[in-house]
């Protein structure tokens, strides 16, 4: 093996040095600082350069480019390596066990980081379980409710009042205190509508004709479109101090809320699950609020 040296000055933060090595080799250098009398400064000993299969930081080309494939007539195909890549033919078997070696190494990564973000989510799961008991004790011994679930739903049987207060149903999250009482927000839900579909285009495929969308795919896209507007929808349930009752709106101000519970002395529920507001509630009319028996708060059979 040949010796590689470089001169000064040294302009650079990191020197590189050439030394003439046979290919498919492994070695090991010796690195020496030597002064302008010849003498030796320092010295580094068992600098390894290892087989190509064994470095860790090896990177291949792309084999695409590496090879090509010639095939005649029904004979097998034949590869062979494109000149230029500085991989002699002699090198070959260590090059296809580097390569081995990288792949291995890139699932064992992949794997490793799936495995990490598993445990993430687990111990995610695991807070998100506790935060929901503490909550549930909070419920209970804080504000004394009787449905001490996290989630609540708000639903109504009676499809025009459905209709007309869409966005204000679904499950509520308990989130905190507000005024002395638990007040939740509206999760959002996921859209049942799928994305519009286009009926098949028959023409010539040549042609710069542009298929266009159907009634039937416009149509779906305005149904995504409206459970979009839907889904984004914010609503709060809390306990208003001035109606002195529970109310449904889209800020916690006491303003514009689209749905209540009657306010009557005595019968005040603790929280809007509760069975006192069963049959209790009311929603927005033009002029003034309607009854309506078929709205109910309870208590989600999954939270």
């Amino acid at each position: 093996m040949g010796k590689g040296k470089v001169l000064p000055p040294f302009r650079a933060q990191k020197i590189e040095i050439n030394a003439p090595i046979k290919p498919c080799k492994a070695y090991k250098f010796t690195l020496k600082v030597v002064s302008p009398s010849g003498s030796v400064v320092s010295e580094v000993k068992d600098l390894v350069l290892p087989l190509m299969r064994d470095m860790d930081n090896y990177v291949p080309p792309p084999l695409a480019k590496m090879f090509k494939t010639t095939v005649k007539g029904n004979k097998a195909p034949v590869i062979s390596l494109m000149p230029g890549y500085g991989v002699p033919a002699e090198c070959l078997d260590d090059f296809f066990l580097a390569v081995d070696n990288r792949m291995y190494d890139l699932q064992a990564d992949i794997g490793y980081h799936l495995r990490q973000e598993a445990n993430a989510h687990s111990r995610g799961e695991h807070l998100d379980r506790q935060l929901m008991a503490a909550k549930k004790v909070q419920l209970k011994k804080q504000f004394g409710c009787v449905c001490d679930h996290n989630v609540i739903l708000l639903n109504t049987t009676e499809a025009k009042t459905y209709k007309r207060y869409e966005t204000a149903f679904g499950n509520y999250q308990f989130m905190g205190e507000q005024n002395g009482k638990p007040y939740y927000t509206r999760v959002p839900d996921v859209p049942a509508v799928g994305p519009p579909r286009f009926k098949r285009f028959i023409g010539n495929v040549n042609s710069n004709t542009t298929p266009r969308p159907s009634r039937s795919s416009a149509k779906a896209a305005k149904k995504v479109k409206k459970a979009e507007v839907q889904n984004t929808a914010q609503f709060f349930l809390y306990w208003d101090l001035k109606a002195k009752t529970w109310v449904v709106g889209p800020k916690m101000d006491g303003k514009k809320f689209v749905l209540k519970v009657k306010a009557k002395k005595n019968h005040e529920a603790k929280c809007p699950a509760d069975p006192k507001t069963l049959k209790m509630w009311q929603y927005s009319g033009t002029l003034t609020w309607h009854d309506s028996e078929l709205i109910r708060a309870a208590c989600s059979l999954t939270h």
